[in-house]
C-alpha cells in the first residue's frame, strides 16, 4: 500500500544526504568544490528522470492508488522516481522560508563583525547601485536578443492577458509586457547567492577581509533584488506603477523594516539567552527560533525584507550578543549550525540541479547558444559595474584594488536566490506559460553556468592572484608551531619507550618518521625565511605584531570560557585588539599605552550626574561598583594575557631583534601597569577588590570541582551518571554566581569622617548627623571628579588615594598640585559662590566624602572651629595660586607659600566697613569681595595680594574676606629652619 506524499519527501531527503555524504567523502579527496558536486549530481538525476523515466505514468499510479482507485504495490525505484519527480516540482516557498534562514543566518553568524563593519560600506554600493545597473543592462540586453531568439514575448503577453481579461482574472492586458518580463529577469539573475559564495569561500579558504567584502555584498545584494524583483513583478502581472518616489520610499520601508524585525528578535534573544546557564539544547533552539522567525515575521507577516532581518539578527547574535550565549555552550552552537548549514547545502544544491537538469530535455541550439551569451554578457556586465563604482566604494571604506575587483566579480555565482525568485514567476498563472518556461530555462542555465565554472574556477583565480596564501609570517607561526609539537612528540616518545607497559614496542620507525617530518620542517622554515628577507621590514613587523595580537587574543577568549572574565570586559578587550589590528594595516605600528580604556560614553555621563546626586546614590553606588569591578576585570585580564603573549614571542623564530624588543617593551610595560592598577585598587579600595576577588576565586574553585567529576568519569572512577547529576550542581552554583551581581558597601561614611582632620573638631553627635546627610564617591584612577568651569554644588573630602588639581592652558592641561587624605576639594565655588576654578583628576583610585552645599552651610554655621580650618584651606590654595603668577615671588616652592600665609589672623568685613588695620604686617590678602586702602582709589579683588603702605586703613567695596600678612623676609628664616 503506497504511502503518503510525506514518505516521498523523507525518501528525497535521505537519498540527497547520502549521495551528499559520499560525494563529500570523495570531493574531499580529489579537491572539488562539494557544492558543485552536489549541483552536477542533481543535474544528472533531473535530467534522467525526464530522459530515461516514465514519470509522468509512475505519478499517476501513485494518485489513483491515493484515491483508492486502484490496488497497486509499486517497487523501491518507483518510490524514487516517484519522490525525484516532486522534488523537481520544488516550491520557492521551500526555498525561502526553509533553506535560506539556515544559509544566510548561519553566515551572518559566523562573520567576524568588525571585519565586516570595515567592508560593509563598499558591500553597499556593490548591493544597490551595482545591482541596479545590472539589472537594467542585463533586462535590455535580453530585450535585445529576443528577436534573434526568435521568442515573441510582446505577443505572449498581448494574447494572455486577452485571455485574463475575458476570464476577470485582469482589468487590462499588461504594457510593456515584454521589456518588463525582461527587466524582471534582470533583477532576478543580479541577485548574488550567498548560499552559493559562503560555501564556495569557506571550502577555498579565501583572506578574511575578501571574504567578508564577498559574503557580505551577496547577503546584502539579496535585500536589494527582492525588493526590485517584487516591484517589477507586481507590474508583469498587471499592477499599477506608483511612481519613482513611492517606490524608493517603498524600497527603504522593506529594507529598514527587515533590519528592524532582525534587530529586535535578536536583542530579545540575547537577553533571553543571558539568563540561561550552559544549556545547549535551550541556547541553541533559542538560535533556530531567532533565525526562523525573523524570516517568518518580515517576508511572511509584514512584508519586509526576510533577508536583512535574518542577516541583521545573524550580526548581532555573533557580535553584541555572542557573549551571551554560555562559554560552554558556544562551541556546540557553531558546530550545530555549521551542521544545519551543511545539510541545507547538501539538499538545496541537489534539488536546484535537479529543476535546472528537467529543464535540459527543453532547450535547443538557439537556446543553449542565448544561455551561454547571457552567461558572458552578464559577467562581463557585473564587471564593468564593479569596476565603475569601486571609486565610490573607496570613499565609504577600505580601499578595493582592481584585482579585488576582479575577484568579487568573478565571484558573483548565481544560486537558490535566483531559482526561488524565477520559481515565483513560473508558478504564477498571470505570467505567460512560454514567458515563464523560457525564463526558468535561461535561469536555470545561467545559474548552472555561474556555479559550475566560476565556482569550479574560483580556486585557480585566487591563486594566480595570490589571495590563496597567508602572509609568510603567518606561514612562518604555523611551521613553526608544527615543529615545536614534533619535538614534543620526539621527547614523549623517549620518556614512554622505557615504560614497562610500552617497552618492547618497536619505536625505531616511529621515531625516524618524526625525525624526518621535523627536518622538512626545518628545510620550509629556512625557505620562508629566505623569501621574508625579500619583504621590507614595516611588513614583517606588521605579520610578527599580528601573531601577538591573535596569543592576546586568545588568552581573552579562554579567560571569558572559563568564566573568570566578564562578557563586558571581553567584547572591550577584544575591541581594543582590533582597533590595533586596523592601525597595522594602516602602517601605524606604536602599541596603545594601555589595553583599559577609561570609561566614556553614556555609562561615563550617567556615573558623573548620578555622582553629584544624593537622592539617587543607591544606585550610584551599584553603578560605580560596576564599573570598578570592570576596570578590575580589565586590568587582571591584560596581566595575565601580556605574560602569555611574552611566553610566545620567545618560542617565535627569526623576529627581527629591534620587533622582538618593542614587542617585550609594549608586553612588559601591559604586565606591569595591570599589576601596578591591581595593587592600587587592593590600597585605595580594599572593600571593593576583596568582593571580587572572592567571587573570581569562587568561580575558579568550581571550574576545578566540576573538571574533576568530567576527570573521574572518562576514567571510568565514577558512574557516569553520578558524574553528570555532580557537575550538574555545580553548574547550579555557577550560574546563581553569575547571575547575581558582585557587589560590595562602599566604606561607611561614619568611619571615613572619623579619619578625616578636617572633622576632628567635630563632636561624636555632629559626626552622626554629618554621615547621615554625607555620601561616599568612589572616582577610578584616570577619571575626573568636575571639571574647571563646572557649577559647584559640592565639597568633597578625599578619605582614600590621590587626585591631580589641573587648570586648562591654551597650550593644554597644567599640573597645579597632588592632593591626597584629608585634603578638601571644591570648597572654593561654595565659598565664592563662582564656578569650579581647575579640574579635579584621580590620580589613583580614590575615595571621597561628598558634602552638599546646604548641608555643607549648616556645618559652617555650628562650628567654628570647622569653619576656620576650611576658611584657612580655602586661603591658603588661594594665596598658592595667585602668588605663583607673582613676579616678585616667582621663586618660591609651594612649601614657601603655604608657610607665609599659614595660620594668619582672617578679618571679616561687611560691605562699606572701614577697618584700621593692627599690628605692622606688611600686606593684605584679599581672600573673598573687594577691598580699597583709604587715599587709593584703585579697587582689589579677591585673590589679590596688596602691600600696605602708611594708610593702614581698609574700606570694603564689597562683603570681604581679608588675612593679614608679614613681609616673606620675616618668615624666610622660620621656613628654612623647618
Amino acid at each position: 500500500m503506497p504511502h503518503g506524499t510525506e514518505f516521498t519527501i523523507v525518501i528525497v531527503f535521505a537519498l540527497a544526504l547520502a549521495i551528499g555524504a559520499a560525494t563529500r567523502q570523495l570531493a574531499t579527496r580529489l579537491g572539488f568544490p562539494y557544492t558543485i558536486a552536489m549541483l552536477v549530481i542533481g543535474l544528472a538525476t533531473g535530467y534522467g528522470l525526464t530522459s530515461f523515466s516514465d514519470y509522468e505514468a509512475i505519478a499517476e499510479h501513485f494518485r489513483l492508488a491515493y484515491a483508492g482507485e486502484v490496488d497497486w504495490h509499486p517497487h523501491a525505484m518507483d518510490y524514487i522516481v516517484y519522490a525525484l519527480s516532486n522534488a523537481r516540482d520544488i516550491k520557492p516557498d521551500l526555498i525561502i522560508f526553509v533553506f535560506l534562514p539556515a544559509l544566510i543566518f548561519e553566515s551572518a553568524y559566523a562573520i567576524d563583525l568588525h571585519t565586516f563593519k570595515k567592508t560593509v560600506g563598499a558591500a553597499i554600493v556593490f548591493a544597490v547601485p551595482a545591482l541596479l545597473f545590472a539589472t537594467v543592462l542585463t533586462g535590455g540586453l535580453l530585450y535585445g536578443l529576443l528577436d534573434v531568439a526568435g521568442w515573441d514575448f510582446a505577443g505572449e503577453f498581448t494574447r494572455h492577458g486577452e485571455e485574463m481579461v475575458a476570464a476577470g482574472k485582469l482589468s487590462n492586458p499588461v504594457a510593456n509586457g515584454a521589456l518588463l518580463a525582461c527587466l524582471l529577469f534582470g533583477a532576478l539573475i543580479s541577485a548574488t547567492d550567498p548560499v552559493a559564495v559562503v560555501a564556495l569561500l569557506r571550502e577555498l579558504g579565501v583572506s578574511k577581509k575578501m571574504a567578508h567584502l564577498i559574503e557580505g555584498e551577496s547577503l546584502l545584494n539579496d535585500g536589494t533584488a527582492i525588493v526590485i524583483f517584487g516591484v517589477l513583478f507586481e507590474l508583469v502581472v498587471g499592477e499599477h506603477f506608483h511612481g519613482v518616489g513611492s517606490t524608493l520610499g517603498h524600497f527603504c520601508i522593506v529594507v529598514a523594516g527587515g533590519l528592524a524585525v532582525g534587530l529586535t528578535l535578536a536583542i530579545v534573544g540575547s537577553w533571553w539567552l543571558g539568563r540561561i546557564f550552559n544549556d545547549p539544547m535551550v541556547e541553541i533552539a533559542l538560535t533556530v527560533v531567532i533565525g526562523y522567525t525573523a524570516m517568518f515575521v518580515a517576508e511572511g507577516m509584514l512584508h519586509v525584507s526576510g533577508v536583512m532581518a535574518i542577516v541583521a539578527a545573524g550580526l548581532w547574535l555573533g557580535g553584541p550578543g555572542r557573549t551571551k550565549v554560555s562559554p560552554e555552550v558556544s562551541h556546540f552552537l557553531h558546530h550545530f549550525w555549521e551542521l544545519l548549514a551543511y545539510l541545507a547545502n547538501t539538499l538545496i544544491f541537489f534539488l536546484v540541479g535537479t529543476v535546472i537538469g528537467t529543464q535540459a530535455d527543453s532547450a535547443g541550439w538557439m537556446d543553449l547558444g542565448l544561455i551561454l551569451v547571457l552567461y558572458t554578457c552578464i559577467m562581463i556586465i557585473r564587471y564593468v559595474g564593479t569596476s565603475i563604482f569601486r571609486p565610490l566604494a573607496n570613499l565609504v571604506g577600505d580601499p578595493i584594488s582592481v584585482t579585488d575587483v576582479a575577484v568579487v566579480s568573478w565571484g558573483g555565482l548565481r544560486g537558490a536566490v535566483s531559482m526561488a525568485l524565477v520559481l515565483i514567476v513560473a508558478n504564477d498563472p498571470l505570467v505567460p506559460p512560454v514567458v515563464a518556461q523560457k525564463m526558468l530555462l535561461l535561469s536555470a542555465g545561467v545559474v548552472f553556468m555561474t556555479i559550475a565554472f566560476n565556482g569550479g574556477t574560483m580556486g585557480k583565480l585566487l591563486a594566480w592572484l595570490g589571495y590563496d596564501k597567508p602572509p609568510l609570517t603567518d606561514q612562518l607561526a604555523a611551521l613553526s608551531a608544527r615543529a615545536s609539537v614534533l619535538d614534543s612528540v620526539k621527547t614523549h616518545i623517549d620518556e614512554v619507550r622505557n615504560s614497562r607497559d610500552l617497552r618492547t614496542v618497536s619505536w625505531g620507525d616511529v621515531e625516524e618518521d618524526v625525525i624526518s617530518r621535523r627536518e622538512e620542517l626545518d628545510q620550509q622554515i629556512s625557505a620562508l625565511k629566505g623569501q621574508m628577507e625579500s619583504l621590507g621590514e614595516d611588513e614583517r613587523a606588521k605579520g610578527y605584531w599580528a601573531q601577538m595580537l591573535s596569543v592576546e587574543r586568545e588568552a581573552y577568549w579562554a579567560a571569558f570560557g572559563h568564566g573568570t572574565l566578564g562578557d563586558r570586559a571581553v567584547k572591550t578587550l577584544d575591541q581594543e585588539i582590533n582597533l590595533q589590528m586596523d592601525r597595522i594595516g594602516r602602517g601605524a605600528l606604536d602599541p596603545p599605552a594601555s589595553r583599559t580604556p577609561p570609561l566614556t560614553g553614556l555609562r561615563a555621563m550617567l556615573t558623573r550626574t548620578l555622582r553629584r546626586s544624593k537622592a539617587m546614590h543607591g544606585i550610584y553606588a551599584a553603578l560605580e561598583f560596576d564599573n570598578l569591578a570592570f576596570q578590575y576585570d580589565l586590568s587582571r585580564a591584560e596581566s595575565s594575557a601580556a605574560s602569555k603573549v611574552l611566553a610566545a614571542a620567545r618560542s617565535i623564530e627569526g623576529v627581527d631583534p629591534k620587533v622582538a624588543a618593542d614587542i617585550k617593551a609594549t608586553y612588559s610595560g601591559y604586565l606591569s601597569g595591570a599589576k601596578e592598577r591591581l595593587e592600587e585598587m587592593r590600597l585605595h579600595l580594599p572593600e571593593v577588590s576583596q568582593a571580587i576577588e572572592t567571587r573570581l576565586a569562587q568561580r575558579i574553585a568550581l571550574n576545578f570541582e566540576r573538571e574533576g567529576y568530567e576527570h573521574l568519569s572518562h576514567r571510568g572512577a565514577m558512574d557516569h551518571d553520578l558524574a553528570v547529576k555532580l557537575a550538574a550542581q555545580v553548574e547550579e552554583q555557577m550560574q546563581r554566581l553569575t547571575a547575581g551581581k558582585t557587589t560590595s558597601p562602599l566604606p561607611e561614611i561614619a568611619a571615613l569622617l572619623g579619619q578625616i582632620p578636617l572633622f576632628q573638631p567635630l563632636d561624636e553627635a555632629a559626626l552622626g548627623r554629618l554621615a547621615e546627610q554625607a555620601t561616599t564617591v568612589v572616582v577610578p584612577a584616570g577619571e575626573y571628579l568636575f571639571h574647571q568651569g563646572d557649577r559647584g554644588d559640592s565639597l568633597y573630602v578625599i578619605s582614600r588615594g590621590a587626585a591631580h588639581v589641573l587648570i586648562d592652558l591654551p597650550e593644554g592641561e597644567l599640573l597645579l598640585d597632588v592632593f591626597g587624605g584629608g585634603d578638601i576639594l571644591g570648597e572654593m565655588s561654595l565659598l565664592t559662590g563662582e564656578t569650579r576654578s581647575a579640574s579635579i583628576k584621580a590620580a589613583t583610585a580614590v575615595t571621597l566624602v561628598r558634602i552638599g552645599a546646604d548641608v555643607f552651610d549648616a556645618l559652617m554655621k555650628g562650628s567654628a572651629d570647622l569653619a576656620t580650618s576650611v576658611w584657612d584651606a580655602f586661603a591658603q590654595r588661594s594665596f598658592d595660586n595667585h602668588v605663583r603668577e607673582h613676579t616678585a615671588y616667582s621663586h618660591l616652592e609651594r612649601s614657601d607659600r603655604i608657610a607665609w600665609i599659614a595660620g594668619r589672623e582672617h578679618i571679616d568685613l561687611d560691605e562699606g566697613a572701614m577697618t584700621e588695620l593692627p599690628g605692622d604686617e606688611t600686606y593684605v590678602f584679599v581672600v573673598t569681595g573687594s577691598v580699597r586702602t583709604v587715599g587709593s582709589e584703585r579697587d582689589h579683588g579677591a585673590p589679590d595680594l596688596v602691600a600696605l603702605g602708611k594708610n593702614r586703613t581698609l574700606s570694603a567695596r564689597s562683603r570681604s574676606r581679608v588675612v593679614l600678612l608679614p613681609s616673606f623676609d620675616e618668615v624666610a628664616a622660620d621656613v628654612r629652619a623647618a
